[in-house]
């Protein structure tokens, strides 16, 4: 299916991301996999057949993401989907994929043991591979991180009606669950990467009010974000002051980015703080750290579409006291202090 989801490129494109979403996902937080055994590879995988016609055919699949991991004496096969919505085949898709990787496995394996020629008898000639010879596994993982709950089949068994007096049949017919790493269904903490928190920022996605007070409330989580986190949180909550540019104005001295400071004045950007919430302690930080970009009080209101009879005041305190914090500007000029 290729990565059509834009957000998905943010995790197959890293083999970091990929084993921090499998350890943190499947594996509650035990670091199983390590992300310098693992690298990416081509993810399609194809079977070449007869039809009825005696013409060749091929049939392929193509994972968003496939990832080779070296054991110490074997390697495995990591699949990744991501979906935004739910997918009713998703059990049939990984089936198949799983059945092509297997079936590229043994055609590598006849091929090298037909160069050899050497069998012990009948059977592994006609097998065209030794009693011995074993495949490595194949594991399909499916990120959803949809807003709405996922609707679909967790395994095949779901897609299948058994006919009355037949279910019996079930515990002969082989099943094939998905492995299925939901977004609402992790804890944060299992995570080592940006992966946490963007799992722990994602509830908040439609409330930006209740982001901004999950952020103050764990500012220690968010003081300090590597680039990968930054695009993380970009990518999949669309908070836009941290793109490439703009991330560079909240850079701290450590060369990590400050997401408490760059939520606040996003925040004030989109405009996603009413007044009547109480943003007046945001609005003076937005506009300090306009002036000291040397931009003027027209200019700052003109960014924040507000009154400059708004913004003026509080540009005036901040010149005239430096030394002041905002919050001795903000109970100088409404009385109280509000807090972030």
């Amino acid at each position: 299916m290729g990565v059509t989801d834009p957000k998905g490129k943010a995790i197959v494109a890293d083999p970091i991301h990929v084993c921090d979403l499998v350890n943190g996902g499947l594996f509650r937080g035990k670091q199983v996999l390590d992300p310098a055994k693992m690298e990416k590879v081509p993810p399609t995988a194809a079977i070449i057949y007869q039809d009825g016609n005696g013409k060749e055919k091929k049939k392929e699949r193509t994972a968003d993401g496939l990832f080779r991991y070296d054991g110490r004496e074997h390697f495995a096969l990591i699949s990744l989907e991501n979906q935004h919505d739910s997918n009713y085949i998703m059990p049939l898709k990984d089936m198949l994929i799983s059945a092509l990787l297997y079936d590229q496995q043994v055609k590598e394996i006849k091929k090298e043991r037909k160069e050899q020629g050497e069998w012990k008898d009948s059977a592994e000639f006609l097998s065209g591979i030794r009693r011995e010879d074993k495949l490595s596994p194949v594991c399909c993982i499916v990120f959803y991180h949809g807003e709405k709950p996922w609707e679909g089949p967790t395994r095949l068994h779901d897609m299948i009606e058994f006919p009355k007096g037949l279910e019996r049949l079930r515990e002969f017919c082989p099943d094939f669950k998905i492995n299925l790493i939901d977004w609402k269904h992790v804890n944060p903490n299992h995570f080592k990467t940006g992966l946490r928190q963007l799992f722990e920022l994602m509830p908040y996605a439609g409330n930006k009010r209740k982001m901004r007070e999950y952020i103050k409330e764990n500012s220690t989580s968010f003081a300090e974000l590597d680039d990968e986190s930054c695009d993380l949180l970009e990518t999949f909550l669309g908070i836009g002051c941290l793109d490439g540019v703009q991330r560079r104005d909240f850079q701290s001295e450590e060369g990590g980015h400050n997401m408490c400071t760059a939520i606040r004045e996003w925040l004030m950007d989109s405009k996603m703080i009413g007044r009547n919430e109480g943003e007046n302690l945001t609005v003076i930080s937005f506009v300090r750290r306009k002036k000291n970009r040397q931009l003027t009080a027209e200019e700052i209101a003109d960014d924040l579409e507000e009154p400059l009879e708004r913004i003026l005041p509080i540009f005036q305190m901040i010149s005239d006291h430096p030394e002041w914090d905002d919050g001795a500007v903000c109970r100088e000029i409404y009385g109280e202090e509000e807090v972030f």
